[in-house]
């Protein structure tokens, strides 16, 4: 699995679930959210115009085992903003074509 990854995986919250969402952020990898943007290890990671809501100050550090997934409609979406970091056990697979 790598940064930029469309994935499937089992919910965190609803095990009978499955989500797709986008990796941004790998083990290790520190995230900054700020002014409706991403920064990735300080390196700007582009998203869709207007995917993250331009309030939304966060910095977080993924840990080990983890990984951050951002749903493609980010401002609407329940995801690790929400949820915090995923586990990478919980992956059933990556999307190849949609």
């Amino acid at each position: 699995l790598e940064r930029g990854d469309l994935v499937v995986f089992n919910s965190p919250v609803r095990p009978a679930t499955r989500w797709v969402k986008r990796i941004v952020g790998m083990p290790g990898d520190e995230l900054r959210f700020e002014k409706g943007q991403l920064w990735v290890n300080g390196e700007w990671m582009p998203l869709p115009q207007k995917a993250l809501n331009a309030q939304l100050v966060l910095s977080t550090r993924v840990p080990d085992g983890e990984f951050f997934a951002l749903g493609d409609h980010a401002a609407a979406s329940w995801d690790s903003r929400v949820l915090g970091a995923i586990p990478l056990e919980l992956v059933v697979g990556r999307v190849v074509h949609r």
